[in-house]
Order: structure tokens, then sequence, then C-alpha cells
């Protein structure tokens, strides 16, 4: 993300408590950093599912990826349990 830019936050986990611990961490970086936290969060309805289904179907709708972006320095391991973080698994 660029100095100045905005990071979409989508889609939320199914727990409330969990979202509000997301939205709270984001307005938290934001009084600190200079790039924007914004959310969205679909409100997913049947119809509307079942006719983008119908276009996939029919070849109409093609996926595609416009871009992607590499890990600039992803932690090692080793560096995250030395500052107390937990390893992944």
């Amino acid at each position: 993300m660029t100095p100045r830019g905005r990071c979409v936050m989508a889609g939320a986990p199914k727990e409330l408590w969990a979202v509000i611990t997301r939205v709270l961490k984001a307005l938290a970086w934001s009084a600190f950093v200079r790039q924007k936290f914004t959310f969205f969060i679909a409100r997913l309805k049947k119809d509307d599912l079942e006719a983008l289904c119908e276009l996939m179907k029919t070849g109409k709708v093609t996926p595609v990826i416009d871009k992607r972006y590499q890990l600039v320095a992803p932690l090692k391991p080793s560096l995250m349990s030395n500052k107390g973080m937990p390893a992944p698994r």
C-alpha cells in the first residue's frame, strides 16, 4: 500500500465481537498512519446470487485478475516468536 493509500476491508467475521475488534483496530491505526481504512460488507440476496450463477454458467461473466501484489517483507516465524507473536501454523 502506498504511503497515502486506502485499505478496503471487505467482508466480516461471523462473530460480532470479531467485527467490533476489527473496526476498532482499523480506527486506532488510522490515528497513527496516513493510510485510510474503509469497510465494505455486501448484503447477499438469493435472487442476486442465482442471477450471477446463471451468468457464470452461460459464460457471460469471466473472472479476471487485474493486479497482483508481492509481499515486500514477510516476517519469518523466528522473528515473530522473538517479539512474542504467535508463529504461523
